[in-house]
């Protein structure tokens, strides 16, 4: 595996555009080095490097992600959390400590909020005893971990524990962090598709403690 993936890595890297690496950087805020692919095209040639060198062995997933995210491109992290997403639905109770990692070690929201809101999510789905821990992480000193015990369950639906994700949001928001207030938002705004007579009540009770970005979001489909 790790021969394929460095293999891959210089692939990516001879594709790469200076001039877009340098635009993807700043508008990460110079965060984190880009070999400079777009999206479309690193998927194209993701798409061209396993037909060349054949495709991985997806029971291998959590090994093939963890030598991708061994490498500081972001184009190198994008693959594996796409990796990742696709496979969701065959992540173990025990991927949990690897993914819980890679979203402190990721540092931003790019690959946060989709490995919450599908790798996370569909662990907690399909494995429920792992929601303890996912809401423990509500209390977690890393914000991204916080971010991610609010928007975990995107897409839950009429799965959403209600209770928990009021839960979640009353322990955070005095919290200034744009990122969480954010969370929050987006949390509510998705739930309120579900049942936005409960989530309209809660805004009410608690305006006085929510932020106007949180409400604004909130409340963008009552």
């Amino acid at each position: 595996m790790r021969v394929y993936v460095t293999k891959l890595y210089r692939f990516l890297n001879s594709m790469g555009s200076e001039d877009i690496a340098e635009k993807q950087t700043k508008y990460m805020r110079y965060r984190f080095p880009f070999f400079g692919l777009m999206n479309t095209l690193r998927d194209q040639y993701w798409k061209e490097f396993q037909e060349t060198e054949g495709k991985f062995d997806r029971t291998q997933t959590i090994e093939f992600a963890k030598y991708c995210i061994s490498y500081p491109e972001r184009e190198m992290w994008y693959i594996a959390m796409q990796v990742l997403k696709e496979n969701k639905k065959k992540l173990k109770p025990e991927d949990l400590i690897f993914i819980k990692d890679m979203l402190v070690k990721s540092d931003w929201w790019d690959i946060v909020d989709s490995l919450a809101s599908n790798c996370i999510g569909a662990i907690c789905i399909n494995y429920p005893e792992k929601r303890k821990e996912v809401n423990s992480w509500i209390k977690n000193e890393n914000f991204w971990l916080r971010r991610t015990a609010i928007i975990y369950q995107l897409g839950y639906g009429k799965q959403t524990d209600e209770e928990v994700l009021y839960k979640h949001i009353l322990l955070t928001c005095h919290e200034k962090e744009f990122f969480i207030r954010k969370a929050i938002g987006w949390a509510l705004r998705s739930y309120s598709k579900i049942n936005p007579d409960s989530v309209r009540t809660f805004i009410e009770t608690n305006q006085d403690r929510l932020s106007n970005l949180s409400i604004k979001e909130g409340s963008k489909y009552l």
